[in-house]
């Protein structure tokens, strides 16, 4: 048996954060993945991890159940890397995979971080490993998370809602997501308004909507603010070929004025970035630098609760373990950094070569998020469609033939990235 996708990447992760760590450098610098870093002893990574969990606010939390479940890690994780510094390709267990993928988001390696009043506290311990660039980049995340909106039900909460959306045009009320959230909104909402009529010469079908369904740009935790604006009508490209990847999974939605009278928020634009994509006329392979912070992406968006740690694996419940470490909030609006780390064109099944992969922890209520190139410009040059945490994260380009077209079908306007 093969080891899986996922545990390669986490194995990556902490070969990266180790030598991260020991030369005093930030994360995106060490961007090869470069099998021969050393593997980390388990008291290293356990030491970070129990740095980075002290650190964080303690009101919150039950100390002793607390510190059950970093027990329950610290017993995974040092059974994890005895076997791998035996074997690196020594198939972990699901308890195993669960301990170092928690890990990973606890010791900044990978985090999921909460966007505050347009911010990200970058003195939170789990964004230690990043802060140069939050810091860098606050005002173009302040761009980005404004521009990124929950799409829900009318009234939705972080409990009921159906992905990920960005504006990309505010004076026409344009924002771009999934092909699936707008599938799954369509067939879920009550108030679906006349049949479906053919747009671009077949090539796509427009979808108007009375009412029922909204767009908010806040929904952030802890804040009792919205800023709904109603969607009028999804954009669908039809479906072309068989095979995962045949269709591309993107979709736009049409938006009314605010509710509140409020303007919308600025738009981010779409751009053609064949570099940032790590295609192949990028002259690198897998997530490797070019040396002008191509590569290092952030995705912003609304994380639904893991589905793969609800339930017991092997005796142990993993939601509860997250709770008692993370108090997590899902469904609200979030910042996670990582890596172009697979290049466009390689991904198993991809014969459209349109799709990329990343390693920035997602999960299920991100479908729909861009992908930005926050230290070149903080344009959209990806849409996040498939793919959680430390598994395979899947996000399709625009600098394909084949992608623009189907952009174009949407009419959705493209720039082309600087060099």
């Amino acid at each position: 048996m093969g080891v899986p996708d996922n545990q390669e990447l986490i194995v990556t992760l902490l070969r990266q954060r180790q030598h991260a760590a020991r030369n005093g450098q930030a994360m995106e610098s060490v961007s090869v993945l470069d099998v021969d870093l050393p593997l980390p002893v388990a008291d290293d990574v356990l030491d970070r991890l129990d740095l980075a969990i002290n650190r964080t606010e303690s009101q919150h939390f039950d100390g002793r159940q607390r510190r059950q479940a970093l027990d329950l890690i610290s017993q995974f994780t040092e059974s994890a890397i005895a076997s791998l510094r035996v074997d690196a390709s020594t198939p972990l267990s699901g308890n195993e995979i669960c301990a170092l993928e928690a890990i990973i988001r606890a010791d900044g390696t990978r985090p999921s971080l909460l966007i505050q009043h347009g911010e990200v506290d970058v003195g939170h311990p789990f964004a230690a490993p990043w802060i140069d660039t939050l810091i860098a980049t606050r005002a173009r995340v302040g761009r980005i998370a404004a521009a990124t909106g929950r799409v829900q039900p009318t009234g939705g909460t972080n409990a009921n809602y159906y992905g990920t959306c960005f504006l990309y045009d505010a004076t026409l009320g344009r924002a771009v997501t999934n092909r699936h959230v707008g599938a799954a909104l369509l067939r879920a909402s009550r108030t679906l308004a006349e049949r479906a009529v053919p747009h671009a010469n077949g090539r796509a079908l427009f979808h108007k909507i009375r009412d029922g369904v909204e767009v908010d740009f806040a929904a952030e935790a802890g804040s009792g603010h919205r800023h709904p604006v109603a969607v009028t009508g999804v954009l669908l490209p039809k479906a072309e070929g068989v095979g995962q990847y045949a269709t591309m999974d993107i979709a736009v939605l049409t938006l009314a004025p605010s509710l509140d009278g409020s303007p919308l928020p600025d738009a981010v634009p779409l751009t053609s970035d064949a570099i940032s994509e790590g295609g192949a006329d990028r002259g690198l392979s897998g997530g490797q630098s070019s040396g002008t912070g191509r590569g290092s992406i952030c995705i912003v968006g609304f994380s639904g609760a893991p589905i793969h740690r609800k339930g017991v694996i092997d005796g142990v419940d993993w939601q509860w373990v997250d709770q008692q470490l993370f108090s997590e909030t899902y469904g609200v609006k979030r910042l996670a950094p990582g890596m172009v780390h697979r290049s466009r064109g390689t991904m198993a099944g991809d014969t459209r070569g349109w799709v990329f992969g990343h390693d920035a922890s997602t999960l299920g209520g991100n479908s729909g998020s861009g992908v930005f190139a926050w230290l070149d410009g903080g344009h959209a040059f990806g849409l996040h469609f498939a793919g959680t945490s430390a598994e395979q994260n899947c996000a399709h380009g625009f600098a394909m033939p084949d992608a623009r077209e189907v952009m174009q079908v949407l009419d959705i306007p493209l720039a082309e990235a600087a060099v």
